[in-house]
């Protein structure tokens, strides 16, 4: 609709601007993507969705129409709007129109509005009285099927509960019997180990008392080597001593036979002197021709006997020598023998370690077997007991899965049931919807255009109401308020009446939803309740299996501590005796080279004696050889 006043007028003009924009879109600016799932939603959304489908409903049987209009036939008439098409002047500047023309116009507007209102009011009426009482009547036979089936509920309930209560008891006499059996298997255990430690314990005293005993015989035998070994070195250094002594006793005895010969050499020297001055004397005149003969003779004799002396003396240095060698051997021997006779009594105390050791192995790998085998009795008792508790807890989780499996079956079944009722139900209401709207449109398409307008206008307010239904509350009030008032504007009090009363139909199916909402609500709540509590119970058992597990595996670290202290404390004392052993073996060492070092001092103190006394002797022995050599002198002199 194109005037003057459109095209001259700013306002009106972005006012024609505006609604040709809005008349230019067919469909929305949004598009809606569902997805069914099974999850619960949240309050404020299924309330939003309660009101928007109350409001829907109440639209459809508002608009809904009869048989009656359908069938009829509708007349179809063109409404032109009056206007002025002259104007005194073509440019002026005030484009108010009279009032009484315009009045006129609008007063017939009205006119016909309301009548065409009150024609269709009766209709709309009778149209809401009877969505009214059939939605009462379905409503009564939900009611009723819903009671109906919450006294089945009720009966599986209470059904359920006194099954859970039986089973409860039962469980309850399963868990008094097995703790009594628990009870009993650990007193038994308890007493057989303690029969077990007191046996354990007397063959550890009696391993003592014969380790004791072991060691004291041990000592004893150690005593009456080391008293044997002390007379054998008496023994030896006794002969070593008097082989010494008869060495000495030949050596004085060859020394003084040499001296003696010596002696006699002297002597016999001296006479042979004596006779060759008296040859010189007799044959004096002989002898001065001769006499440079004779004391080169002499000369050469002497050098002769000083270096037969000499060879005695080495020989006899000689002969000493091969003395002190034989004695070296001899001692070397001595002590090779000792050192062999040490070897044998180390190697033979050795071998006697050895077999104390291999029978104390073999006691402790004894004693290790039985303790073992006493272990894997009471393993294999233990392992028996918890294979029987294992079997038991099986076979009552599976009771337990079982019945948690049907119950789970029989709830998805109820639930599927429900689902495929309330699908059935949604189904009937699209359906009916859909039907209801198909009608509206046939019936809508054979309106007249002078309704046009205010489908246009219903149209663009069911748009604006889907595009703003994800808003706030208060936008939507603001917005049926805004609506409202725009309506009681165009249209008569008779209008807003209906529309209070609408709104007080709307106000009571919403209470009477939401309090059905409230119903399912309390009813879910103590569905999840129920299976709060059960999974509760579920945990409380599974925390006294894990307790009563924890307790076996501290009771199984106990034991495995104690036998670990046991062994620590036999180790111990194993590591202690051996170190007590190598001790006395490193102070028997000490003793041993203590005393082959007083032997060495006292063989070398020994040979150094003999030396002094060899050098003592030859210095002697060059000292009387001395006054022999000069009375050669004088005799010389005199011949």
């Amino acid at each position: 609709m194109r005037t003057n006043v459109i095209a001259k007028d700013p306002n009106f003009q972005a006012c024609l601007a505006l609604w040709q924009f809005i008349s230019s879109y067919d469909e929305v600016g949004y598009e809606i993507i569902s997805k069914e799932t099974n999850g619960m939603v949240s309050d404020e959304y299924r309330d939003d969705l309660y009101k928007v489908l109350s409001l829907n409903y109440l639209l459809l049987k508002n608009n809904a129409i009869t048989e009656k209009e359908v069938t009829t036939r509708l007349r179809n008439r063109r409404l032109k709007p009056k206007i002025i098409r002259r104007f005194a002047e073509e440019l002026v500047m005030d484009y108010d129109i009279e009032e009484v023309e315009i009045r006129r116009i609008f007063v017939e507007e009205l006119k016909r509005a309301a009548k065409k209102r009150l024609a269709g009011e009766e209709k709309v009426r009778a149209a809401i009285a009877r969505a009214l009482t059939s939605e009462a009547a379905r409503k009564a036979a939900r009611r009723e099927k819903e009671l109906q089936a919450l006294q089945r509920k009720k009966e599986i309930e209470r059904q359920r509960k006194q099954r859970e209560a039986e089973r409860a008891a039962k469980r309850r006499a399963l868990e008094k019997e097995r703790r009594e059996k628990e009870r009993a298997r650990l007193k038994a255990k308890r007493e057989k180990e303690a029969a077990l430690a007191k046996a354990k314990a007397e063959k550890e005293r009696e391993r003592l008392r014969l380790i004791k005993q072991r060691e004291l015989e041990a000592k004893r035998a150690e005593k009456e080597k080391l008293k044997k070994q002390a007379l054998k070195e008496k023994e030896r250094a006794a002969k070593l001593k008097a082989a010494e002594a008869e060495k000495a006793r030949q050596a004085a005895l060859a020394e003084k036979q040499r001296k003696q010969k010596a002696l006699e050499q002297a002597a016999a020297e001296k006479e042979k002197e004596k006779q060759a001055l008296r040859k010189q004397k007799e044959n004096e005149a002989r002898a001065r021709a001769q006499r440079l003969a004779r004391e080169k003779a002499a000369i050469r004799k002497a050098k002769e006997k000083e270096k037969a002396r000499l060879e005695q003396v080495r020989l006899a240095q000689l002969e000493k020598a091969a003395a002190l060698k034989q004695q070296m051997k001899e001692r070397a021997a001595a002590e090779k023998a000792a050192q062999k006779a040490i070897e044998r009594e180390k190697a033979l105390k050795a071998k006697e370690k050895q077999r104390a050791e291999k029978e104390k192995a073999a006691q402790l790998a004894r004693e290790k077997a039985a303790a073992l085998k006493a272990k894997e009795k009471e393993r294999a008792a233990r392992e028996k007991a918890a294979q029987l508790a294992r079997e038991k807890e099986a076979a009552a989780k599976a009771k337990e899965k079982q019945r948690a499996e049907k119950e789970k079956a029989a709830q998805l079944a109820r639930e599927k049931a429900a689902a495929l009722k309330a699908k059935e139900k949604e189904r009937a209401e699209k359906e009916k919807a859909a039907q209801l709207a198909r009608e509206k449109e046939a019936a809508a398409k054979a309106k007249e255009k002078q309704r046009a307008e205010k489908a246009k206008e219903a149209q663009l307010a069911r748009e604006k109401e889907a595009a703003l239904k994800a808003k706030a509350r208060e936008q939507a009030r603001a917005e049926k308020a805004r609506e409202a008032q725009l309506a009681r504007e165009k249209e008569a009090a008779l209008k807003a009446k209906e529309k209070e009363r609408a709104a007080q139909e709307k106000a009571r199916i919403e209470a009477l939803m939401k309090a059905e909402a409230e119903k399912i609500k309390q009813r879910k709540l103590e569905e999840q309740r129920k299976a709060k509590e059960l999974v509760k119970q579920k945990a409380a058992k599974i925390k006294e299996r894990e307790r009563l597990a924890k307790q076996k595996a501290q009771a199984a670290a106990k034991e495995k501590a104690a036998a670990a202290k046991a062994r620590e404390k036999e180790r111990l004392a194993r590591e202690k005796a051996a170190l007590a052993q190598k001790e006395k073996e490193k102070a028997l060492k000490i003793k041993e080279k203590e005393r082959f070092a007083k032997q060495q001092a006292k063989i070398r103190a020994a040979e150094k004696a003999k030396e002094m006394k060899l050098k003592e002797k030859q210095r002697a022995a060059s000292q009387a050889k001395k006054p022999s050599g000069k009375s050669t002198e004088p005799g010389d002199a005199q011949a």
